[in-house]
């Protein structure tokens, strides 16, 4: 799993500079993104039970999260509002071009392991 989000991550960021908070935001929400993927058949149906993710074997069934900190208190009081938005219009960028690459790789890579693997009697 590691290898399928390493390869596309580095063609998408490539010699971009970014600071040490965003990318471990863009790591987090690519975490984020990895852990929600639905593992069983995802239905149309509301009343369907919701697919099985990686994240409710990690969070054993938690639905909120409590921060250890306030976020307010990350704030740089220095940079303009324009300067943020700049920032998280360039994650967002980069997150969806993660997220196309690495949606075509693993589907790839989950056919060809589907193709190769025996067939049970």
């Amino acid at each position: 799993m590691v290898k399928t989000v390493k390869e596309p991550l580095r063609k998408i960021l490539g010699r971009s500079f970014l600071s040490f908070e965003e990318l471990t935001t863009l790591l987090a929400e690519i975490e984020n993104i990895v852990n929600l993927r639905p593992l069983t058949y995802v239905s149309v149906d509301k009343d369907d039970p919701e697919p099985l993710t990686p994240a409710h074997f990690l969070y054993f069934g938690r639905k909120d999260f409590d921060y250890p900190l306030q976020f307010t208190e990350l704030f740089d009081k220095t940079i303009s509002k324009e300067t943020l938005r700049r920032k998280k219009l360039y994650q967002t960028v980069l997150l969806r071009q993660l997220w196309t690459r690495w949606k075509e790789q693993y589907l790839l890579q989950l056919r060809t392991a589907h193709k190769f693997s025996p067939k049970c009697p």
